[in-house]
């Protein structure tokens, strides 16, 4: 099954399957930015009581490095090419940009948890019959460190994707980010 990528911020997504997906996400530099973010995410959330300016400047390189890696699109297989003209009025040509409206969706839907002291041990509190009903497909601790997402199935008779979002959410016992 294919999902989407976009290798930097601004530019037209990509299809790719699941081995050219692994092969991303195991990449060496990519790994290193993510224990990075990790560590300056920690660091800036420890400082926040004790010295603001520093814990500003570390969440913000942070984001910044965050927004420097690959983007997964994991509910859409392809994005249909058209026109994008930003809110600046540039136009940056026909391509498969990430606009929601030109998305194939693929059957799959994301769920994101954000602001988790500890996602590992959350998700492997999930009961594992309700990951396997909904056919989880991939789990992972987002590159702040304190985010958890999860890719699964979606159900047709739920409704849309955010409907399935909220229905699984529900079944675990989390709060979902509706973004």
């Amino acid at each position: 099954m294919a999902i989407c990528i976009q290798y930097k911020n601004g530019t037209p997504t990509k299809p790719i399957d699941s081995g050219q997906a692994k092969r991303v996400m195991q990449n060496e530099a990519h790994t290193k930015s993510i224990a990075l973010i990790h560590s300056l995410a920690a660091r800036g959330e420890a400082l926040k009581d004790t010295d603001a300016e520093a814990s500003k400047k570390a969440l913000s390189e942070a984001a910044m490095r965050k927004g420097m890696l690959p983007g997964f699109i994991f509910q859409c297989s392809k994005f249909e090419p058209h026109e994008w003209i930003d809110s600046k009025k540039k136009n940056h040509g026909i391509g498969e940009w990430r606009h929601q409206e030109h998305g194939v969706l693929n059957g799959l839907f994301m769920v994101d948890y954000d602001h988790i002291a500890e996602p590992r041990k959350v998700y492997e509190s999930i009961d594992k019959k309700i990951l396997e009903g909904w056919g989880l497909k991939l789990a992972f601790i987002t590159p702040s460190g304190f985010g958890l997402k999860m890719v699964l199935e979606a159900r047709i008779g739920v409704g849309n994707l955010a409907s399935n979002q909220l229905k699984f959410s529900e079944e675990v016992g989390l709060a979902c980010d509706e973004k």
